[in-house]
């Protein structure tokens, strides 16, 4: 077993590691066998980043399968029958009316080895391209490592084999009464002046390369000074 720390810090280093390329590049790994994305917050502007190697990974016939928390602001009737067309294993939780499920991992099973992502983001489009942030990485050699991969599956057995008494099986009727009760989130077209994906991620990636090493070290500077300051006139008004 082996444990890698990832640090996604874009804003400072164009070849800095990037979750969604990470995970693009299992989904459309020819020998991967089985995926399991367990994620509580998940977003549709995340999911059309990798929604072509999703389908990569139906189409190698890969086991997928989805535990996804939802509510209002996050998911819509339109992404989530994408994904129950990817998979018949989807199970959901609404957070609109229960205790946030928050949980954020992805598992890769090639047969002989397995993949752990444990990322500190949201499944996200920031979460998973330029968000500030760390994951963590197992790989496992199932066979040497047979006892270490079992006792981890083990402590996630409620998302590999999900509690139907927290979890709910999504299919096509839950998804229209869910859709009428109007548990989920409205598409918002494009006729609003959205920025679709590709412009926000191209525009992203110019700001970045805009800003020099000087500027960045002056912004830091710039933001501890205002952090002093108003420490200060707190404790002023303290006394």
């Amino acid at each position: 077993m082996k444990i890698v720390e990832k640090i996604q810090f874009e804003s400072f280093n164009e070849n800095s590691y990037v979750l969604a390329d990470d995970i693009s590049k299992m989904l459309n790994d020819k020998n991967l066998k089985q995926v399991h994305v367990v994620v509580g917050i998940f977003k549709d502007e995340a999911f059309e980043v990798l929604k072509d190697d999703f389908k990569a990974a139906k189409e190698n016939n890969v086991d997928i399968n989805f535990v996804l928390g939802f509510d209002r602001k996050s998911i819509s009737k339109e992404v989530l029958s994408e994904i129950l067309n990817l998979s018949s294993n989807v199970y959901v939780y609404n957070n609109n009316a229960h205790d946030d499920f928050n949980a954020k991992l992805y598992i890769f099973n090639y047969g002989k080895t397995a993949e752990v992502l444990i990322p500190t983001t949201n499944f996200t489009l920031k979460g998973i391209t330029t968000d500030y942030s760390n994951v963590t990485k197992i790989s496992f050699d199932i066979e040497k490592d047979k006892e270490e991969y079992n006792e981890f599956m083990y402590g996630i057995k409620e998302y590999i084999y999900p509690n139907l008494g927290i979890f709910k099986l999504l299919d096509n009727d839950m998804l229209e009464e869910l859709s009428l009760k109007r548990e989920l989130m409205p598409v918002k077209g494009k006729e609003e002046g959205l920025p679709s994906i590709e412009d926000y991620l191209k525009k992203t990636a110019d700001m970045h390369k805009s800003i020099s090493d000087e500027e960045i070290e002056e912004k830091i500077k710039s933001k501890l000074d205002n952090i002093v300051t108003e420490f200060d006139i707190q404790m002023d008004d303290n006394e």
